[in-house]
């Protein structure tokens, strides 16, 4: 592997920004001092420094309920939760936690550690079944186990509340909300039996 750039970028103060990186990479970087020019130019030995750039920051996608089997047999129907994210290049894990109280508290109190990509189970269990219908943040990070690296969290939005039907009519409904945080809003319906 080759040291880049050559010849090497020379600077006047002790701290420099090295761009053009990749993301969720490791790399090596050494320094050493300089003085004087030409004929009185001195170097000193190279200081070495192994480090990595951050990991990339997951994209959460979706959240939806789901259901698995738990109990000694398998018989015991749990609620779970899956989150979808878009993996980072490098990840090897992914923390997730999920807040009922708009981000104030957010469990597990240690992040559940994720060994799989997106579309992963939240719960399963072994882990405690939180409860999904007051759930109304999630946030996860993208880890890299070798070199302790972790991400930024990426967390939802507070989940909008208070919903209701404001008028109907034999083909429409009209539905509002309270939200504080968004500026935006999807919205879908699906016909029940």
């Amino acid at each position: 592997m080759t040291w880049e750039p050559e010849p090497p970028t020379t600077v006047e103060e002790k701290t420099v920004q090295i761009a053009g990186l990749k993301a969720s990479t490791a790399y090596n970087v050494r320094v050493r001092s300089v003085t004087g020019t030409g004929k009185q130019r001195r170097v000193s030995t190279w200081a070495f420094l192994k480090t990595a750039t951050e990991m990339g920051i997951p994209l959460i996608t979706d959240i939806v309920s789901d259901t698995i089997m738990c109990g000694s047999d398998f018989d015991m129907p749990t609620p779970a939760m899956r989150v979808f994210f878009e993996p980072i290049l490098g990840a090897t894990a992914y923390d997730v936690q999920w807040s009922q109280d708009n981000g104030t508290t957010w469990l597990p109190t240690t992040a559940q550690r994720l060994n799989n990509v997106s579309g992963s189970i939240v719960t399963n269990c072994s882990t405690p079944t939180p409860n999904f219908a007051v759930i109304n943040r999630v946030r996860v990070r993208s880890v890299h186990v070798a070199s302790s690296s972790v991400s930024a969290w990426n967390e939802t939005v507070s989940t909008p509340t208070g919903m209701s039907v404001a008028a109907k009519t034999d083909s429409s409904i009209d539905v509002s909300w309270t939200d504080e945080t968004g500026t935006q809003w999807e919205v879908q319906n699906q016909e029940t039996v």
